[in-house]
């Protein structure tokens, strides 16, 4: 449902820049050739040349396309309703059209007939609105799909109201609600399926997506929902006033005339996905370009220093705790992890993180004399590029763990897997191996609480300098 919101949300920027464009190519032919409609006669008139024009409305487009974006016209919310949204329309391609006549009239530069720019107005509000109107019918469509199981925590009268507005919303199925008391249920109110105590079993039994409490709980209690909904990766929404503890990242909204709070688990919801992704992306085929001749001479370095392959291939657990492939250049002999069960192995070796579920080996007698240069410089992780172009891993993010090491999590640990692992993160800049788990932990949740594209870049930036410099030791 996550995804499927997001898709459609972003798909409505290209499609109003389309149909933007398409709305003052049109206005275009209509002023400059008469009798291009039957029964419609406008008068011709001399303007520049067709490629000119065009450049100008894909311009122009882009304009209105960011005035859209700065007054939030690009919410990833399925609901869409057609009186608000030409409103909002008719208001801002007005604004975009007198912004541009400004612009014409400061530079005494006009090229063609102002005719066009009304004409390209009014079929510009026509054209966003249809193309909008085609994206939700598609969207539609589609929503049988996947729509979202709701779960209510509490049943009370506010719980009845939501209940009876969201009922409506195709994209929700409402399964039941959870309450430690007694309520009196009448017919077509919220049915009550079990008690809060039995949260995770009835989560696993319905397949619930979506957490909606409405009942105030202790604290203890609320805190303790909410970390199961981030363990199983929720939707968590409360009534205000109930968490105030927890209030980073909150999202409002009104179901009918009660507003309800969308307490999200990271701003890499919505756009920031969209934002980090098209980062990840481009700046994952730059270093990917870079550091391919680099790969190569490294590939021939570990083949003639010990036998054994060039990659180390095995699996890690990344985001919504799903398993990858994770790709590093080998940097320990052969067969090295058959020794986690040798206890004599172990036995003469410190553990650098004693207590956690991670284990961190001081002097590791398994790294080869490469392997060491290696990780040293941070060489072996070079092929998780790969990943990074593929969209199974970040620049920047937690760092991915083995299923076995996730596997002895506590609940509040899972919060990192929320977010796709990186090659490098705030944990990684900031000690590295000298932290012990439960900091790295502290480090990953405060990034992904706080992302931003910056944050990302100054880690980055960070992480350069850390490797140039060898401010840190393997």
């Amino acid at each position: 449902m996550k995804k499927y919101r997001i898709f459609f949300g972003a798909l409505r920027l290209p499609v109003d820049y389309a149909m933007t464009v398409g709305a003052l190519m049109v206005a275009y032919l209509m002023r400059r050739f008469d009798g291009l409609l039957p029964f419609f006669n406008f008068p011709t008139y001399s303007m520049m040349s067709g490629m000119a024009f065009f450049r100008f409305a894909l311009a122009a487009a882009l304009i209105l396309v960011l005035i859209f974006a700065i007054n939030n016209y690009y919410s990833f919310r399925i609901a869409w309703r057609f009186a608000r949204d030409f409103l909002r329309t008719c208001f801002l391609v007005a604004g975009w059209t007198a912004l541009i006549v400004v612009y014409f009239f400061m530079t005494r530069q006009f090229f063609f007939s102002r005719f066009v720019l009304v004409y390209g107005a009014i079929l510009t509000i026509v054209f966003v609105i249809v193309g909008r109107g085609l994206v939700q019918v598609v969207q539609s469509y589609f929503i049988h799909f996947v729509r979202s199981n709701v779960l209510f925590i509490g049943c009370n009268r506010v719980g009845n109201q939501l209940y009876d507005k969201m009922s409506r919303d195709r994209s929700r199925k409402i399964v039941g609600a959870l309450a430690d008391q007694r309520y009196s249920v009448k017919k077509d109110t919220l049915r009550i399926i079990g008690s809060i105590d039995n949260l995770e079993n009835i989560i696993r039994k319905y397949h619930i997506h979506e957490i909606i409490q409405v009942q105030e709980l202790s604290t203890r209690k609320s805190i303790e929902i909410l970390q199961i909904a981030r363990e199983y990766h929720l939707i968590y929404r409360f009534v205000p006033d109930l968490l105030e503890a927890q209030s980073i990242n909150i999202d409002t909204q009104y179901i009918g005339t009660i507003p309800v709070l969308e307490l999200k688990l990271t701003s890499l919801d919505g756009w920031g996905r969209v934002g980090k992704r098209f980062f990840d992306l481009i700046f994952g085929l730059v270093f990917l370009a870079v550091a391919l001749p680099i790969m190569l001479v490294t590939s021939i370095l570990i083949k003639i220093d010990s036998p054994g392959t060039i990659l180390l291939p095995h699996r890690r657990v990344g985001e919504a705790g799903k398993s990858f492939p994770f790709l590093k250049f080998r940097t320990m002999i052969k067969d090295a992890h058959k020794l986690w069960d040798d206890p004599k192995f172990l036995a003469q070796c410190e553990d650098l993180r004693a207590g956690g579920p991670l284990k961190k080996l001081k002097n590791d007698p398994r790294i080869t004399k490469v392997g060491r240069f290696l990780r040293k410089t941070s060489l072996d992780e070079l092929p998780q590029l790969f990943s990074v172009v593929l969209g199974q891993m970040s620049l920047v993010g937690p760092r991915p763990h083995l299923p076995e090491e996730v596997a002895k999590y506590e609940r509040h640990h899972k919060y990192v897997l929320n977010i796709k692992p990186g090659i490098t993160g705030l944990a990684q800049i900031s000690g590295r191996s000298d932290l012990d788990f439960e900091e790295e932990v502290r480090l990953d949740t405060y990034y992904i609480q706080n992302w931003s594209i910056w944050r990302d870049v100054e880690i980055l930036l960070r992480t350069f300098g850390t490797v140039v410099f060898r401010r840190y030791e393997e």
